[in-house]
């Protein structure tokens, strides 16, 4: 009778440490990503600024991040959202003041099948390199130009 006791216990908590892993698993905090990746490029941005006056000094490359989960392919953002979001985060974490830009901007996606395909991560990644103005090279101020007759 002990035995059959012990053996029930033992199945309701095997039970239960199953039922924990697959919530943990399909739970957008998941951590156990095995499996495929792929990274691309989908997104860049160029910006029309006189780059070869030399007025201008590169400050620190800055970073956002926005991840989500699909299950069975269920559910998660879209892609566009999670690229806005990642330029957002990025945009925040710039801390931008004054004449500060941030130009050479990338969005990398990555892909992670968790478990095989029962939970898919999809990641967007956004770089860019924040440069500050320092001053024009040439005075090319409106009120500093003389007409002449």
């Amino acid at each position: 009778m002990g035995y059959n006791l012990a053996k029930n216990i033992m199945k309701k908590l095997f039970g239960l440490l199953i039922i924990a892993s697959l919530i943990l698993t399909l739970s957008s905090c998941v951590g156990l990503a095995t499996g495929f990746h792929t990274g691309y490029s989908n997104y860049s941005q160029s910006v029309a600024a006189p780059f070869d006056q030399n007025n201008f000094v590169v400050v620190k490359r800055v970073e956002g991040e926005q991840s989500c989960n699909k299950i069975l392919c269920i559910g998660g953002l879209n892609d566009s959202y999670l690229k806005e979001s990642a330029l957002s985060n990025m945009y925040k974490n710039a801390n931008l003041t004054g004449s500060q830009m941030i130009v050479d901007i990338h969005v990398v996606k990555s892909i992670s099948f968790v478990l095989g395909p029962l939970c898919i991560k999809t990641t967007q990644k956004a770089t860019g390199t924040v440069i500050e103005f320092t001053g024009p090279k040439e005075d090319i101020h409106t009120q500093n130009v003389k007409i002449t007759e």
